[in-house]
């Protein structure tokens, strides 16, 4: 799983994190009390429900053309035609089944509420990178994404459903429209240079998703391609250009990957 790929990248930055553990997690249950923070929970464990349908993935290569003036990664289209796709899609039609995914992304919060029901002990950067309850949980391992996802019932997202999430049937570019518009998400552009809460900006996707453009990388199940370890990760962090924020982009982690700016969203079982 590519969260194992994170840490083995990032193994030294992860026993410091378990050495100062037991401390920062007790000054965090100071900081932020977590009974002063759990009647939160129940809104950040809210979902929604995308039904069944054909929808739109990839780009046009018009919307290419577009993305390029912002200065966005864009493959040539002619290879999309080709059929190789690596950082888009070609622009077609696809299906899928209903599914349920989470309004926002799993947050500091909810993994926090996971550890004290379980007693799990990460061996991760997870403690490092917790500024906020409200903000995203990234510097997981995949065993903390495997028991996170065992005890919320819950699994990680296809690309395909993902995309359907974020970007509704028609096509767009981002969860808000075809508009480039840095007011909307935490991208580069917004020049906030760092996570900021879930439910920080209202622009949402047309299915009621929110955060599924910037603040941090989103992970799902789905494979680069045949060959390329990883899983695919979508939606961009604080620090990527609001043209490679937009849904269609799918990078795979490899050792240039801040373990910073990793997160995950969940669809239930």
């Amino acid at each position: 799983m590519s969260f194992g790929m994170l840490l083995q990248n990032n193994i030294q930055v992860a026993k410091k994190a378990a050495q100062i553990y037991p401390l920062r997690i007790a000054e965090l249950e100071q900081q932020f009390p977590f009974k002063e923070w759990s009647n939160r929970l129940s809104g950040l464990n809210d979902t929604v429900t995308v039904p069944a349908g054909h929808f739109m993935v990839g780009m046009t290569e018009r919307q290419g053309d577009e993305l390029l003036r912002l200065g966005a990664a864009v493959p040539a289209y002619e290879s999309l035609r080709a059929g190789k796709p690596m950082m888009d899609h070609l622009y077609e039609e696809k299906f899928t089944d209903s599914f349920v995914i989470d309004k926002y992304p799993v947050t500091n919060l909810q993994f926090h509420a996971f550890i004290r029901e379980t007693g799990h002990h990460p061996f991760s950067a997870w403690i490092l990178y917790y500024e906020h309850p409200l903000q995203p949980a990234t510097g997981l391992s995949g065993v903390d994404v495997e028991q996170y996802c065992k005890w919320a019932k819950r699994r990680l997202p296809t690309e395909d459903e993902w995309e359907r999430a974020a970007r509704g049937t028609d096509g767009r570019i981002w969860p808000w429209g075809n508009e480039p518009d840095a007011r909307n998400c935490n991208c580069q552009e917004s020049k906030v240079g760092s996570k900021t809460a879930i439910d920080q900006y209202h622009s949402c996707s047309p299915e009621g998703c929110y955060d599924m453009a910037g603040n941090v990388w989103e992970m799902t199940s789905t494979s680069m391609f045949d060959g390329y370890p990883g899983t695919i990760m979508k939606g961009g962090a604080h620090s990527t250009l609001l043209g490679n924020c937009r849904a269609s982009f799918r990078i795979p982690p490899d050792s240039s990957t801040q373990w910073d700016r990793v997160g995950l969203r969940c669809v239930l079982l």
